[in-house]
């Protein structure tokens, strides 16, 4: 009989308040060999596509602005690719990383991506993804971090056909998934945590 003791799951910690240490450490004036590596590096000169603008802020369940968080996207490319093993390096623009991260402003807590219009994901002959943008938010008090997806809500006709926007068609909050074009080129995101405006978040 084994006398070896089990070892308990160690508790889980949020991601703060030290978190820009790791993520972005010239933010808070960490000059980092690997800060270049860390940052938001989603587009280049050479990357195809419309380039644009999005942008928000991220409220918690008092509808105070948090000013420490951390987000990262992931998307596509215009022709609707990822860098993928699983895809054909002809098919995919080399020009664009797919991935950015970058913090919330620790004055005014907005948080910004210049970026491109992603493109249509094909998933098979009748079913396709609308010109989408996933998120990930980490900040002081999230145990673990938050995804969510932000649409486009200039992409009307194609939303409608979207497999993932069909399966929420009922929920309430369906609308905090679409960013608003504000102005040429520029759409605001707000995600809310908690209330009557909470942001739908996916279980990755």
């Amino acid at each position: 009989m084994s006398t070896k003791k089990k070892l308990k799951q160690t508790p889980s910690q949020t991601a703060g308040p030290y978190l820009h240490i790791g993520f972005l450490p010239e933010e808070v004036g960490i000059n980092s060999s690997l800060s270049r590596e860390l940052n938001n590096l989603i587009l280049s000169e050479k990357t195809e596509g419309t380039r644009i603008e999005i942008s928000g802020k991220i409220y918690d369940g008092n509808n105070e602005v948090l000013k420490d968080a951390i987000v990262e996207i992931w998307q596509v490319d215009s022709n609707g690719n990822y860098q993928s093993r699983l895809t054909k390096k002809n098919k995919y623009d080399k020009n664009f990383s797919n991935w950015g991260r970058t913090s919330c402003d620790f004055n005014t807590g907005l948080w910004k991506f210049n970026t491109i219009k992603p493109g249509i994901v094909q998933l098979n002959k009748s079913e396709i993804l609308a010109p989408h943008i996933w998120l990930w938010i980490v900040a002081r008090g999230i145990n673990l971090g938050l995804y969510t997806c932000m649409y486009f809500s200039d992409e009307n006709t194609l939303n409608k056909l979207d497999r993932n926007l069909k399966k929420l068609n009922n929920n309430n909050n369906l609308q905090s998934l679409f960013a608003v074009y504000t102005e040429k080129y520029k759409y605001e995101f707000n995600i809310h945590l908690q209330g009557a405006k909470e942001t739908i978040f996916f279980d990755v």
